[in-house]
């Protein structure tokens, strides 16, 4: 038995399972300390990776602009305790402007703002960042691809950019490192168009990406970040400061100590949580999952997502819903490459694979219509036993399942915790 899984925003449910029935239990790493993230991020812009301590390096007159990419955990605390920072080296909350991207705007997700004290916060700038508006882009320079290179018109014009992101596994979907919290995702609509129709598991592909990502932030000039490795239900394991190059080198290793896992062999379920606020109930999430999840399923195998979602559905999703004809969407999504494209593409491929149970607050009828099969938390044990084989990964959204067998002495550790 495993009891209490966790998943969603508060929720929780048992899961009985014939014994020797668990492959494996990937279970979500925790922060080592209850020390409050303020003081975590404090330490970390006092004493960054190779790299002034932040009070250094703004002065004032500087404009300064927080460039928040999607997804960060414990954004609000972030953005509060750099701008404090920033008003200590004697930069004025008018020169200081926050841009985030127009899907957290839509989302209804808290602000990041909201910690400030309210006569600081409304001297603060706070704009939305919109692709598909030309006034608000700036060029930028030409990439090595000869493509132009637009950025946000007040990333383009600061003195001092501070990009915060989550870091992710190197192998995690979609993701195309720190610089990517840049460029595309405060580029125009065409650019973020090229990246969403990036080809899973072309590595030739990706590295071209990655590298196109840094030549925009180095264009920009942009070479001290704030980045997080998540933990998984809102919760931040670490928080790196620093020259991008060197955050970027120790966020991977953090990443991979936290997130990869090794499984003995593939199962006959694969049963995934996704854990946390309405930030992290995404589809972008669900895509990842499904992703993941995929890596160690058998063939014939199935899957169970655990979520909260209750997200409204982007122009990707909603065409997947009662379609007939899988591969048609499929190719006019890869044509069209909407917000979230990679997302739907992921769904189309799991119900094209086999069995995806989904537990989350969407009506029922919907999810059928999407080719997956709702299923309510209590008929999850009952399910589970018609399978002779399970893996169970938590946050899976994070997650780098591989097959990796292990040796007979090391099988009751990788049933209870598979980690490499």
């Amino acid at each position: 038995m495993i009891s209490a899984i966790r998943y969603g925003i508060e929720s929780s449910l048992t899961l009985e399972l014939p014994d020797g029935a668990l492959v494996a239990h990937c279970q979500s790493a925790r922060p080592d300390s209850a020390e409050p993230l303020a003081e975590v991020v404090d330490r970390a812009l006092a004493r960054p990776l190779e790299f002034p301590p932040l009070v250094q390096a703004a002065v004032p007159g500087d404009k300064v602009v927080l460039a928040l990419d999607r997804g960060v955990p414990g954004a609000a605390t972030i953005v509060a305790r750099t701008i404090a920072t920033l008003l200590s080296a004697g930069v004025t909350p008018q020169s200081i402007t926050l841009v985030r991207a127009i899907a957290d705007a839509e989302a209804g997700e808290p602000h990041p703002l909201a910690l400030l004290l309210s006569e600081v916060r409304e001297l603060i700038g706070d704009a939305i960042h919109d692709p598909e508006n030309r006034e608000s882009l700036s060029y930028l320079g030409a990439g090595a691809n000869a493509k132009p290179i637009y950025i946000d018109r007040f990333l383009h014009d600061a003195d001092l950019v501070i990009p915060i992101g989550c870091l992710r596994h190197d192998e995690s979907l979609g993701y195309y490192g720190i610089a990517a919290g840049i460029f595309p995702a405060f580029s125009d609509t065409a650019a973020q168009q090229r990246y969403r129709a990036a080809v899973v598991g072309d590595s030739a592909q990706h590295d071209r990406l990655c590298k196109q990502a840094n030549e925009a932030a180095w264009l920009l000039g942009a070479q001290f970040t704030i980045q997080v490795v998540p933990g998984g239900g809102n919760r931040v394991l670490h928080v790196l400061a620093g020259e991008s190059a060197a955050a970027a080198r120790e966020g991977s290793r953090l990443c991979a100590e936290a997130w990869s896992y090794r499984v003995p062999a593939c199962a006959n379920l694969v049963i995934g949580t996704i854990e946390g606020d309405a930030a992290e109930q995404s589809w972008d999430n669900v895509g990842r999952a499904l992703a993941a999840m995929a890596t160690v399923v058998d063939q014939e195998g199935a899957m169970i997502l655990c979520t909260d979602l209750s997200q409204r559905p982007g122009t990707g999703i909603e065409r997947v819903v009662g379609a007939e004809d899988l591969e048609q969407v499929e190719r006019e999504i890869d044509n069209d490459r909407p917000v979230d494209t990679l997302a739907a593409l992921e769904v189309i491929r799991a119900v094209q694979r086999g069995r995806v149970y989904l537990i989350s607050r969407l009506d029922e009828d919907f999810v059928e219509d999407l080719g997956l099969l709702p299923v309510a938390p209590e008929q999850l044990s009952r399910l589970a036993v018609r399978y002779g084989s399970c893996i169970v990964l938590e946050n899976v959204q994070y997650a780098a399942p591989r097959v990796q067998p292990v040796l007979a002495a090391e099988a009751p550790l990788a049933r209870r915790r598979s980690r490499r």
